[in-house]
C-alpha cells in the first residue's frame, strides 16, 4: 500500500493508511503463530526501510516495523527474516509504480531485481540464520553516494576502509563550466534556461509548451513529489545538495536561477523580458486606466512633434 507525499503534508490518516497493512498483518501472524514450531517466519519488507526513499516515509516506516519485528522474534527464540528487498523488475508494486509513473524511477544505482533469482536468493538468505537482510543489486562504489550517513544497517560497512585508488580530481558539473566560461552578461539566460528545463521535464510538459519564467510552478501542476525532484535535479546540475523546500521557498523558474545563481557565487544581470512579457504587462497597465487617464493619452500621443 502506497499513499507518497512530502512529510510535512503526511496527515495521521495517510500514515494509517500505509502502516496498517504490512503492522497489523504481521504483528497478528506473530501473535497468532507464536507456539506453533515454525521452521521459517519470512516477512518481505523493502529497501526503503534502509536507504529511505523520497516521498515514501510513510512507506519507509511500515518496513522498518517488519524489521523489528524480525529482531525481536529472533531475540526471543523465535524463527524470523525479514528482508529488504530493493526493486523487482517485470511484476511487483514497483513495476506498477514505474508504469504508472514513468518519471519516478529506481533509485539511482540500484537495479532492479530479476523474477527467477528471488526464489535462489530467498534460500541463501534463510541458511544464513540472520534476522534481516537487504537484497540490493548495486555497484560497491555506488554505495556511500547512494546512502550516505542514513542507513544505520549499512554505516559499519561503509566505515570499512576501501580499497586504495588513484585519487581523481573532480570537475565542475558541465553547467558551472558553461557559465564559468559565458559572458556575464550571457549567464542569467543560460542559467535561466536550465532551469525552465528541467522544471519542464520534471512536469511532463509537452516540448511545444513553453514555461512562463515568472509564474508559479505550481500552477503547472507541480506536487509535493515533483518538487522533490525537481529539488534534487537542480543539486545535481550545480554539484551542490539543495534543501528539499527548495521548490517551495522560491515557486518560479527566475526565483529558482537566482537562488543557483547565488549558490554558485555568481552576480548575474536580470534577463531580458521575453516580447510577450512585455507586451502582457503593457497591457496590463493600459487596463488599470481610467477612462479619462485613456483619453488623455490617446490625445497626447496624437499631437504633431
Amino acid at each position: 500500500m502506497l499513499d507518497d507525499g512530502a512529510i510535512l503534508n503526511l496527515t495521521p490518516e495517510r500514515l494509517t493508511t500505509v502502516l496498517a497493512p504490512k503492522v497489523s498483518g504481521s504483528w497478528h501472524l506473530h501473535q497468532q503463530t507464536r507456539g506453533l514450531p515454525l521452521d521459517f517466519f519470512v516477512v518481505c519488507s523493502s529497501a526503503a526501510a534502509v536507504l529511505g526513499s523520497a516521498g515514501q516515509a510513510n512507506y519507509a516506516a511500515a518496513n522498518a516495523f517488519l524489521d523489528a519485528l524480525a529482531q525481536q522474534r529472533q531475540a526471543g527464540g523465535l524463527p524470523a527474516l525479514s528482508v529488504n528487498w530493493g526493486p523487482f523488475a517485470q511484476a511487483g508494486m514497483a513495476a506498477r509504480a514505474l508504469a504508472a509513473q514513468p518519471r519516478r524511477g529506481h533509485l539511482p544505482g540500484l537495479d532492479p531485481i530479476e523474477l527467477e533469482q528471488a526464489g535462489p536468493l530467498l534460500s541463501r538468505l534463510l541458511a544464513l540464520g540472520r534476522a534481516q537482510a537487504a537484497v540490493l543489486p548495486l555497484r560497491v562504489r555506488d554505495l556511500p553516494r547512494l546512502i550516505g550517513p542514513r542507513s544505520s544497517l549499512l554505516a559499519a560497512w561503509l566505515r570499512q576502509p576501501a580499497p586504495a585508488e588513484q585519487p581523481v580530481a573532480a570537475r565542475p558539473p558541465e553547467l558551472v563550466q558553461r557559465l564559468t566560461a559565458a559572458h556575464p552578461a550571457h549567464r542569467a539566460q543560460l542559467l535561466l534556461a536550465r532551469v525552465s528545463e528541467q522544471a519542464a521535464g520534471v512536469l511532463l510538459l509537452p516540448p511545444a509548451q513553453t514555461l512562463d519564467p515568472r509564474r508559479p510552478l505550481r500552477e503547472y501542476g507541480l506536487d509535493s513529489l515533483m518538487a522533490l525532484d525537481l529539488s534534487a535535479a537542480l543539486g545535481r546540475l550545480i554539484g551542490r545538495q539543495l534543501p528539499a523546500t527548495l521548490v517551495y521557498e522560491q515557486p518560479t523558474v527566475t526565483a529558482l536561477a537566482d537562488r543557483l545563481a547565488r549558490e554558485l557565487g555568481l552576480e548575474l544581470p536580470a534577463p531580458a523580458a521575453p516580447a510577450d512579457v512585455q507586451r502582457r504587462d503593457t497591457i496590463a497597465e493600459v487596463q488599470q486606466l481610467s477612462d479619462q487617464e485613456l483619453e488623455d493619452f490617446v490625445n497626447s500621443s496624437l499631437k504633431p512633434r
